[in-house]
């Protein structure tokens, strides 16, 4: 048997501004109630912080957005799609399951920044370790 070897997908993806159609939608939210559409969701933002106008938002429909993110992976050299190490692995960045596992905990995820340090030790000698 034989491997095949790997060959690296290079093309220009654009930006997703760049793949907008104007009226695109991914997801339609639900209309608001009609005691959460009266308010005004603005009115304690002090005016200076208001926009002047609507931001320039991507507007793709869903297909589109995970097609453009699916193509910008291919990109990349992936531990979970492939391993290749050959030449070039010193500039390869590898993240080991048990990290994404750790850093997905609500122990870890939830932490406060301004949480009290003597409750966050045991973290904090994982973080240093």
């Amino acid at each position: 048997m034989t491997l095949r070897q790997f060959h690296q997908a290079s093309w220009n993806e654009p930006i997703l501004l760049d793949l907008s159609n104007p009226g695109e939608r991914g997801i339609i939210p639900p209309q608001l109630e009609h005691e959460l559409a009266a308010q005004d969701g603005l009115g304690d933002l002090p005016a200076a912080l208001r926009r002047s106008e609507a931001p320039r938002l991507p507007e793709l429909s869903q297909p589109q957005l995970l097609r453009h993110y699916f193509r910008l992976s291919q990109e990349t050299l992936g531990n979970d799609v492939n391993i290749h190490l050959g030449l070039g692995t010193c500039t390869m960045k590898y993240s080991p399951k048990v990290n994404e596992e750790l850093v997905r905990s609500p122990k870890v995820a939830d932490l406060h920044p301004l949480q009290d340090d003597e409750t966050v030790q045991g973290m904090l000698e994982i973080f240093y370790r």
